[in-house]
């Protein structure tokens, strides 16, 4: 009976410590809250600050973008006038443009008929006259030979002439270019270091008139102003690498047009030679077949004044190619210079209303610069509180004395102890969650360890 009481007694002194270890347990993690609230609390204020003039912000760039575009619902009659113009203007423009061309590419077609016809004709006659002129050739088989090769070496030589000619023009042409290209790299790289210059300059007197016109705060001026200054000398730093950067993509450009339009140059100089000695090759040739009285000769001449007018008849199709080429380019110049009066006009339209594109974008920018400064300062005050609340929770505690009744005395853990559970873990810094299982089975066994410790529990003896 003794015994049991002494089980009950124990229990009960279990209960006991159990509580006010919990109770404990939570005044501790209500400490910390505490700890780490000041930190964050120094930074709500500002933070709802910012974040109130974000919105209002966004709200006054919604009202001013609505605001413009009423505008332009309430004078679209007058747009859609200035549109139509444009347009009509466009079409009668295209209109001459397309009837030029049309007549143009109607003459080219003609003259190109004419020319073929009459080649075609031509043709025919040498033909017909083919025949008779071999038989004559047999019998001066030598001096045709002679005259023919002779014709050949001079058209040779003087493919070979053209060749040189046009290779040394097309190469002064390419090193008059490369030299006009670096000059012009070279004149804007002067001008992208004036200015570099002028803006440091112009940054380094608003840096000496802010210094003296802020003695009263000298020490916040003087940071103002170096921010200035750094942003001004950041700034025109850029200005400078991007016009170097302009200057060289320009050059780099320019000489890549050159290079491409001298290797084409080169091309077209090389194959017009190798053409030509071909033909002249084959000239010669027939002229041999000819004086052989080889019976292709005529096969072979019909097949190579075929040659030529398919030669021709390329060459008449290219014409017409190009003069379309040149009436679709003049078509989208005008579209593009229409569009751009057009729109210049309606952007006038809506300035006189206050409404322009770039008077929209004038209006917002500030707005927008307020919105980046604003995020970036919140971006801050939270990196503040999240290092203050780190610190809060690493903060170490010692181990704490509960008195029980009579002179028992429980000692709580340090924050060093570690307790548990599945997942749920409380190690170093961290405290185990009151109303948790493995808590609660912690605090139990402590407060068991702490009865067989005074003797109050034993084994039952039966």
């Amino acid at each position: 009976m003794k015994k049991d009481v002494a089980l009950v007694a124990g229990a009960a002194l279990a209960t006991t410590v159990t509580g006010t270890v919990i109770h404990q347990v939570n005044v501790h993690a209500d400490t910390i809250n505490t700890a780490q609230t000041p930190a964050v609390q120094n930074n709500a204020s500002q933070e709802a600050a910012l974040q109130s003039a974000n919105a209002q912000d966004q709200r006054q760039i919604a009202t001013i973008r609505q605001n413009a575009a009423d505008v332009k619902a309430q004078h679209a009659s007058e747009i859609a006038q200035v549109q139509q113009q444009g347009r009509a203007n466009y079409q009668s423009q295209a209109d001459q443009v397309n009837s030029e061309y049309s007549q143009k590419i109607a003459a080219q077609s003609q003259a190109n008929q004419k020319a073929e016809a009459q080649t075609s004709q031509a043709n025919q006659s040498q033909l017909a006259s083919a025949q008779q002129a071999q038989k004559n050739a047999v019998a001066h088989a030598n001096e045709v030979k002679s005259a023919a090769q002779a014709a050949y070496d001079q058209a040779v030589a003087k493919a070979k002439s053209a060749q040189t000619i046009q290779t040394k023009q097309a190469n002064n042409v390419y090193t008059q270019g490369q030299q006009q290209a670096q000059a012009v790299q070279m004149k804007a790289k002067n001008q992208g270091q004036t200015n570099y210059s002028q803006a440091v300059n112009q940054a380094q007197t608003n840096k000496t008139q802010a210094t003296s016109q802020a003695q009263a705060a000298y020490d916040q001026a003087i940071k103002h102003a170096d921010d200035i200054y750094n942003q001004a000398v950041s700034q025109a730093k850029q200005i400078l690498n991007d016009a170097n950067t302009k200057a060289d993509k320009t050059y780099n450009d320019a000489l890549s047009a050159l290079k491409k339009t001298h290797d084409d140059k080169i091309n077209s100089i090389n194959q017009a030679y190798t053409k030509a000695v071909n033909d002249a090759k084959i000239t010669r040739d027939l002229e041999f077949k000819k004086a052989d009285g080889d019976p292709n000769y005529l096969t072979d001449l019909k097949t190579q004044l075929q040659n030529k007018l398919n030669d021709q008849i390329k060459a008449d199709q290219a014409k017409i190619d190009a003069l379309k080429q040149e009436r679709d380019a003049k078509l989208a110049e005008l579209k593009k210079t229409n569009d751009t009066k057009t729109n210049d006009a309606i952007q006038a339209i809506l300035a006189k209303y206050g409404v322009s594109d770039a008077q929209v974008q004038t209006q917002i920018a500030p707005l927008l610069a307020d919105i980046q400064a604003n995020k970036a300062k919140l971006a801050q005050l939270q990196h503040e509180d999240a290092v203050a609340m780190q610190n809060a929770i690493s903060h170490q505690t010692t181990g704490t004395n509960i008195q029980l009744s009579g002179k028992a005395t429980v000692v709580l853990p340090s924050a060093q102890g570690s307790i548990s559970e599945g997942n749920g873990t409380a190690n170093g810094h961290e405290l185990p969650q009151t109303g948790d299982v493995a808590s609660s089975l912690a605090l139990i066994g402590l407060a068991f360890s702490s009865l067989l410790g005074l003797g109050l529990t034993k084994k039952r003896e039966y």
